[in-house]
């Protein structure tokens, strides 16, 4: 029953439904990737314009941060690597689970760093900013996570 509401989507509305989830995980990928470097880029400029205790905490979170990057970037591109012609969809989804499951992680680190810095202005922004980003980073693992079921 399900592959017959695809063929009929497929034929009523020309749509793929390969290839519609494909862009769906690549644009996921690469929203999140944009996202934690524009969080990475945000915490460095205010750990370079702090001082004391809470620049120190601010560069920690800033590496942390890096490192979500660079995961998120190394999901990115093994979504773009993914293709229909006989790759290993379950080994794709397993490396983009891992990388992802990275990022949050490497969020985390840098949201628990974060909870040591003096409330005011500064944290509240850069909260905010966590919050936004870490939602981007479960969405596109949420994605993820929900296609694995479905491959065969």
């Amino acid at each position: 029953m399900g592959s017959d509401r695809f063929e009929l989507r497929r034929e009523l509305y020309g749509v793929d439904q390969e290839a519609l989830e494909h862009t769906i995980y690549f644009g996921s990928a690469n929203l999140t990737v944009n996202r934690v470097r524009g969080l990475s880029i945000r915490v460095s400029a205010r750990a370079r314009a702090a001082a004391g205790p809470d620049a120190a905490l601010l560069l920690d979170c800033a590496d942390a941060l890096v490192d979500a990057v660079d995961q998120a970037r190394k999901s990115a591109a093994e979504v773009t690597g993914l293709n229909a012609n006989g790759s290993n969809v379950a080994a794709w989804a397993g490396n983009v689970q891992l990388c992802m499951h990275a990022v949050v992680v490497d969020e985390d680190r840098c949201s628990d760093d974060f909870d040591g810095v003096r409330p005011g202005p500064v944290k509240d922004d850069i909260s905010r900013r966590f919050r936004q980003v870490k939602r981007f980073a479960m969405n596109a693992f949420f994605l993820v996570n929900h296609a694995v079921p479905a491959i065969p």
